[in-house]
């Protein structure tokens, strides 16, 4: 058994659902156990017992991942930006303990994490994803595409059915979505919609 999969992406875009669809899959999977936000510890993706991960930290240390596990499948996985945005907002995701892993790394003081605007969390949902993608992923699954959808990009060759629920697009757990307008700041707006038509979203 070793290490084969990865699906990451930016936080609240569905890595929990990630980790039961690969599960299903017949996977031996963890979820931030390889990535969390200590950063990336190699032993666990060398560990005989994981063939899997999913995990929002993994984003900064895909090339180093690649260095140890060539041939790993990495999948970048998104949400719709308005919905992951809200959800981040939401869970408090960046202005909350985590925040001092995620802030760094787009260049930011997580020092005003506890003062973020929406204009900040969507400029992160853009530097996130833009990470990941310089980084080369093998493919990209989209959330709303649903499970089986996603089974098929994690593993093409994947033979059969995970009936796995997805969240409901900007709804989970009380979630309020944000409007377009509430991202003030033009170019920021403008990044937001041009890397969610890339992804196939309307906007």
């Amino acid at each position: 058994m070793k290490f084969r999969y990865l699906v990451t992406g930016c936080p609240r875009s569905g890595t929990k659902t990630a980790r039961l669809v690969m599960e299903k899959m017949g996977l031996k999977v963890t979820h931030e156990d390889v990535f969390n936000e200590t950063g990336f510890r190699p032993e666990k993706a060398m560990a005989k017992s994981i063939e899997a991960e999913s995990s929002c930290f993994a984003v900064p240390f895909v090339e180093q991942l690649r260095e140890d596990v060539p041939d790993v499948r990495v999948v970048h996985l998104v949400r719709e930006p308005l919905a992951c945005i809200a959800s981040l907002i939401k869970r408090t995701i960046l202005s909350g303990a985590t925040g001092k892993f995620f802030l760094p790394w787009i260049g930011a003081d997580p020092r005003r994490r506890d003062k973020l605007t929406v204009d900040d969390h969507a400029c992160f949902w853009c530097e996130w994803n833009l990470m990941l993608r310089a980084a080369g992923p093998d493919a990209v699954a989209r959330i709303e595409d649903g499970s089986e959808m996603m089974a098929k990009i994690i593993n093409p060759d994947f033979v059969g059915s995970v009936g796995v629920g997805l969240i409901d697009n900007q709804t989970t757990g009380g979630v309020e979505p944000i409007r377009w307008s509430d991202i003030t700041d033009r170019v920021t707006r403008e990044r937001v919609r041009m890397y969610a038509q890339e992804y196939g979203y309307t906007v």
